[in-house]
């Protein structure tokens, strides 16, 4: 299983349409760094699989996702960001591509569209 982490800083809408990208069945860890604490109740309340961390400071982009990632309850994390739209059926599709892989650190997507890739396929 995958556990999603996203840091947000005054993103409620979009982390609402991430969530909703991403479904029901993924575990969800939003660090709000805006200490939003009615986004908070809103999102824990609305979906079973959210988890709203609020630190006591804006701990920024890259504290944030570590305190996500010490978190999760997960073997994998997936690190996202509120304004990158999750589009067709990416989280099945990302789940699909751990399963074949045997050992593995990091994976990235990029750009199919980006001529800087071409010669990555």
């Amino acid at each position: 299983m995958i556990t999603v982490v996203m840091p947000s800083f005054f993103s409620a809408e979009l982390v609402k349409e991430r969530i909703q990208e991403m479904g029901s069945d993924t575990p969800i860890i939003i660090i709000e760094n805006s200490k939003d604490e009615n986004l908070k109740e809103e999102l824990e309340k609305k979906y079973n699989n959210v988890s709203v961390i609020i630190p006591s400071e804006n701990l920024g982009w890259g504290k944030a996702i570590n305190l996500g990632i010490k978190i999760a309850k997960t073997e994998m994390v997936f690190v996202t960001q509120p304004d990158v739209k999750l589009i067709n059926n990416c989280m099945q599709k990302l789940k699909e591509c751990v399963s074949s892989f045997n050992d593995f650190a990091i994976i990235t997507p990029y750009d199919q569209n980006d001529e800087t890739y071409k010669n990555f396929e």
